[in-house]
């Protein structure tokens, strides 16, 4: 017996339809409308997806996207969920009733962040910093710091050049981040994840471009990239889920 409701996404759909047998352990995935919007879904348990196989989770993962992108080439408007959201039944309700009262509370939210999202994709950008390359143009460039210093940097750096580089590393992430965010509709900042063969991450951004607006992006990131001492690491296009809105909760 399913005691929840998986949702993959939120679509702009007014009828109950039928999507196929396309969901995570092939179910059957349907939608579940409230006015003009449905709850993209398939029967499932009260339990999470969990297992002690990565490959098994990534499998996973990856049909909920399939999901996700499927209801975009049907819908314009389609506001992706992340992985494992369930609905679960409460006080012998109706799953269907949960989730079309919960589409009827959350509707203006729900359509707001729709609407901003509509016919739009979501890309990462991530740009990394050869520490090295700049210690030496800032060496080279200010009489105040030794030449010597370029080679030694890694034992101990002094406090000035240390300085320098943050100074540095700072114009840059601002002069970068402002042509970024002036060639897209909309940015958000993610976490920083340290140093990778690449370099030390500069910035870690997923960019919200509509049609047309990812290749202004591309331009933008090629003038960084032949920047020497930045390179470039381009990932898209995906379903927007980092700009769903912290304020959509599934109860």
């Amino acid at each position: 017996m399913s005691e929840g409701r998986y949702i993959y996404c939120i679509a702009e759909c007014s009828e109950k339809l039928s999507l196929g047998k396309i969901g995570i352990d092939d179910n059957d995935v349907y939608t579940i409308p409230c006015q003009d919007i449905s709850a993209v879904v398939h029967d499932c348990s009260r339990k999470s997806h969990k297992s002690k196989g990565d490959d098994i989770v990534k499998m996973w993962t990856m049909t909920h996207e399939c999901v996700v992108e499927s209801a975009m080439e049907r819908w314009c408007g389609v506001l992706p969920l992340s992985f494992d959201t369930i609905v679960k039944a409460e006080d012998g309700r109706s799953l269907e009733g949960v989730v079309m009262d919960w589409l009827e509370e959350e509707y203006h939210k729900l359509k707001e962040n729709i609407d901003r999202v509509k016919g739009k994709l979501e890309y990462s950008v991530k740009v990394f910093s050869d520490t090295k390359i700049i210690t030496e143009r800032i060496v080279k460039s200010d009489e105040d710091l030794p030449e010597e210093t370029a080679h030694t940097y890694k034992l101990k750096l002094k406090d000035t050049l240390r300085q320098r580089i943050q100074e540095e590393t700072a114009r840059y992430y601002h002069e970068f981040y402002k042509d970024i965010r002036s060639a897209v509709n909309d940015v958000k900042v993610a976490k920083l994840k340290g140093e990778d063969e690449q370099g030390q991450m500069l910035m870690n951004l997923s960019c919200l471009c509509g049609e047309g607006i990812a290749d202004k992006l591309g331009e933008q990131l090629e003038k960084i990239s032949s920047i020497r001492g930045f390179s470039v690491r381009f990932i898209g296009p995906k379903p927007p889920y980092s700009f769903v809105g912290a304020q959509i909760e599934v109860k």
